[in-house]
């Protein structure tokens, strides 16, 4: 096995290690997960063009943002696959960004050379932002793959011309803008760069444009039918952004699509420092590797952005524990990461276990309400719509969750 071969293939290894070493423990499980699989899911049942809403996405009209429904269609594979084990699929997640690693290595090595190829892998795969979204289900997560495509397309359409490229890149294109409506900006860029290099600029802008709508099928067939809903909502949710820029503020997971042509260049500046000198190399990557494994955003104990160490196991716990005390008419709430609706246990409840709790907007109506929350809420002066609808009503604690949580069954 020649150096390379064996450098390379001891990256990829590490990295799967990073990501799955006690990777049950670290797996980060939410509402936005459970949103994400109860559409997934309910496809299974009644397939939809409508999309996964966005939480927190709302205009001042009250209508929500959609993703495009092709996240939701992917996820119905390893829903299936996996017979709806949200550890498991985000497995597959994991496997997703070391799979987009590979790619960079690929597309690095046939612009580059094989060596930056090597060196623009192992910045990507380890980015601490890049761990650290190898451990949740999220729709931005595809982005990483979306961007080293677009880079890929750019770079074979610039060297040889002809319009399978432009369609590739429109086509990669509608499908990263129906997964993050910010890459609208990324896009204005591509196009640019695919007319000033055409010699035919306006076929190349209609196959452009006919690869947009392709990867955008899903949605525009829906606005379509329904007065184009998507189209009218996020134009008004853009003019609500322009007048309360507050409103709405750029994170740095607005730019993953970026990230693997940072990885490139960053790839690129060490392989050349490696082959001018090798000592100084292997401490700059020795020193990036450490730094990143080391950060804020990397921990091999606990899942990053759950309280109290809680887990996504201790989730399903809590689903099972609900659904063994055989309710009928529930609701349930969760006092913690604004999950007041219960997103987190609504998608084990009802396809794990097969108990279907009432609809968001239907807590007065319960016989029984389940509430996931800290040992010390008070119960007697509910601040939560949600909880303070179902008064009055008496409470008794079935359990004691890790960290200071409990699980609670409110009773008429």
């Amino acid at each position: 096995m020649n150096k390379k071969l064996f450098l390379l293939v001891a990256v990829f290894a590490t990295a799967l290690f990073v990501r799955f070493h006690n990777f049950e423990t670290r797996v980060l499980y939410g509402p936005e997960q459970g949103i994400s699989l109860l559409s997934a899911a309910g496809n299974l049942k009644s397939p939809s063009l409508l999309g996964i809403p966005y939480l927190l996405r709302t205009t001042t009209f009250g209508h929500q943002l959609f993703t495009s429904p092709l996240f939701g269609y992917s996820l119905i594979p390893l829903v299936v696959l996996f017979n709806h084990d949200p550890i498991k699929i985000t497995a597959a997640f994991a496997l997703l960004n070391v799979l987009t690693g590979l790619v960079v290595y690929l597309v690095a090595g046939k612009i580059f050379g094989r060596a930056v190829g090597i060196f623009s892998s192992l910045v990507f795969l380890f980015s601490a932002h890049m761990i650290y979204h190898s451990l949740f289900i999220w729709i931005s997560n595809y982005m990483p793959l979306v961007g080293i495509l677009t880079v890929y397309g750019l770079y074979m359409f610039i060297k040889e011309g002809g319009l399978k490229w432009v369609f590739l890149l429109g086509l990669v294109s509608g499908v990263g803008f129906g997964l993050q409506y910010i890459y609208l900006f990324a896009i204005a860029l591509v196009l640019f760069l695919v007319v000033k290099h055409s010699k035919r600029k306006l076929l190349c802008l209609s196959v452009f444009a006919a690869g947009g709508v392709l990867g955008e099928l899903p949605t525009a067939l829906f606005d379509l039918r329904h007065n184009f809903y998507h189209l009218n909502t996020l134009w008004r949710y853009f003019l609500d952004a322009v007048s309360n820029p507050q409103a709405s503020q750029i994170s740095y997971y607005h730019f993953l699509a970026l990230w693997p042509a940072a990885a490139i260049i960053l790839g690129f500046i060490l392989a050349k420092i490696f082959q001018g000198n090798r000592a100084l190399g292997a401490f700059l990557v020795i020193l990036y590797m450490a730094v990143n494994l080391s950060s804020a955003r990397v921990s091999f104990g606990v899942p990053l952005g759950m309280p109290d160490s809680l887990t996504a196991k201790d989730l399903m716990l809590v689903a099972q524990e609900i659904s063994d005390d055989k309710p009928e008419d529930f609701n349930v709430t969760v006092l913690m990461d604004f999950d007041f609706r219960g997103y987190s246990l609504r998608y084990p409840l009802e396809f794990i276990h097969g108990s279907v709790p009432m609809g968001v907007e239907e807590y007065p109506d319960a016989r029984a309400l389940y509430v996931l929350a800290g040992r010390d809420y008070n119960f007697d002066k509910p601040d939560l719509w949600e909880i303070r609808s179902f008064l009055p009503y008496e409470v008794a604690k079935m359990s004691d969750i890790k960290g200071s949580y409990g699980l609670y069954k409110l009773t008429k």
